[in-house]
């Protein structure tokens, strides 16, 4: 999920999922699965809504009818139950795994941090040592030419 906003497109951490892009909560229970992957749940309250289903368009007894309403309501109540337990452990990652990107930003920052900082040190150490030894270069490139 790249984000269309101008300023993303020149940042090196934007982009898809596919190319190491950071990570981008989905918006929706649906985005992750479909309501028949939830959980075994699901099958079993579809199966029995369309047992029901069946029995009233069929003629079916009252007892029989009775009883599978009560097994629809049943499997409804689990099926609810399992979605919502499945909302709150997506929304928990989703959570993590922002956290996880923030740390990581902030350990990246840190350590590119250093390292300019490193480099600014041996930078200065170089060009200290190239001014030391400067004039002892010209004092012997002129010693040189005297002995000539």
């Amino acid at each position: 999920m790249a984000s269309a906003h101008p300023a993303d497109q020149s940042n090196p951490f934007s982009g898809s999922r596919g190319s190491g892009a950071f990570y981008e909560p989905e918006s929706s229970m649906e985005d992750h699965s479909t309501g028949a992957d939830i959980s075994p749940a699901a099958g079993d309250f579809f199966a029995k809504r369309d047992r029901l289903e069946k029995l009233r368009s069929g003629g079916g007894k009252e007892d029989k009818v009775a009883t599978a309403q009560r097994e629809v309501q049943d499997a409804e109540e689990v099926h609810t139950c399992a979605k919502q337990q499945y909302e709150q452990v997506a929304a928990r990652v989703d959570a993590e795994m922002l956290r996880f990107q923030r740390e990581k930003v902030s350990d990246f920052k840190q350590m590119m941090n250093s390292f300019v900082s490193m480099q600014l040190e041996y930078s200065e150490r170089v060009h200290h040592a190239w001014r030391d030894l400067l004039p002892k270069i010209e004092a012997g490139a002129a010693a040189a030419e005297n002995a000539d």
